[in-house]
């Protein structure tokens, strides 16, 4: 018992496979997963019934390519007045969306861009 010394710890870090990014996760607090999108990757210019599937990258299994829901974080550049125009209004989630939903109908959903204004929102793929 004296040779195991009691400490303070109140954190940790993480490494989560997937992720280039080690996470800080404090004890008994609930953590969500930080990502930002890579330095010089470039801004998806969507349109409105862009799907979060147009984020989906190439992935070799065995000798096919397969497409597989991207793992990273994305900047997507949505237009104005999709749902003015009704374009691409489907949307089938909340918060976690269907990789078939228009990234930009969520977007507007969840209040991070006004239908009418469009403008700049970060997607955060699936890890």
């Amino acid at each position: 018992e004296s040779e195991c010394r009691a400490t303070q710890n109140t954190a940790m870090p993480v490494r989560i496979a997937g992720l280039t990014r080690w996470q800080c996760v404090r004890w008994k607090k609930p953590h969500a997963i930080s990502r930002t999108p890579k330095d010089g990757d470039a801004v998806l210019e969507a349109q409105c019934s862009t799907p979060f599937h147009a984020l989906d990258v190439p992935s070799e299994v065995g000798n096919v390519t397969v497409w597989m829901p991207s793992q990273q974080a994305h900047y997507v550049r949505c237009p104005p007045s999709c749902q003015r125009f009704n374009l691409a209004n489907e949307v089938v989630g909340c918060h976690i969306y269907d990789s078939r939903s228009s990234v930009c109908a969520a977007a507007v959903q969840m209040g991070v861009v006004r239908s009418a204004e469009g403008g700049l929102v970060m997607v955060v793929g699936r890890a």
